[in-house]
């Protein structure tokens, strides 16, 4: 399940890392945004509504499904849930299975927080899924990568939809 979870990390940060790198070009428009994640982040309310998506992929025979947006700031937030998602289900890092676990992840400049397999406050739920759409809610506590810094997040709910 180690495995899992680095290449469910890999795929979250590159999805990242390959949208900021990304060059406006002055003669498109900015696209509109097409969906919402938000948080309160330590107090303080954030919404990550620029460039929503989600990617659904396969790794080692375990689906996963990864929300994510930007917000005005740069930073981001990315939702990553395993497994057949389905409305009301509730995921949590209890879990006796650790790959079944909830992944939060927040990059806020040079800072990349997440939850591990030893944070157990972690818990997310699918309210709404479609073929088009997805919902749902989340919070937790989150930890700094270098320093082990604690953000607490709460209110977390996203509404993204699905590309086909």
């Amino acid at each position: 399940m180690k495995t899992v979870k680095t290449l469910l990390l890999c795929v979250a940060v590159s999805g990242i890392l390959g949208l900021s790198a990304c060059k406006k070009d002055k003669k498109t428009p900015t696209p509109a945004a097409t969906g919402t994640v938000t948080a309160t982040i330590d107090g303080t309310a954030m919404t990550f509504s620029k460039y929503t998506h989600v990617i659904t992929g396969s790794v080692n025979d375990v689906n996963f499904t990864a929300v994510e947006g930007i917000a005005a700031d740069g930073s981001t937030f990315t939702i990553t849930l395993n497994g057949k998602l389905t409305a009301g289900e509730g995921f949590t890092s209890n879990d006796p299975d650790p790959g079944n676990a909830p992944e939060l992840l927040y990059v806020q400049g040079d800072n990349n927080y997440m939850n591990g397999i030893d944070n157990p406050s972690i818990t997310a739920k699918v309210t709404a899924i479609s073929a088009t759409n997805i919902q749902g809610t989340f919070s937790g506590t989150i930890t700094e990568f270098k320093s082990g810094a604690p953000k607490v997040v709460t209110e977390g709910k996203f509404n993204v939809p699905i590309q086909q």
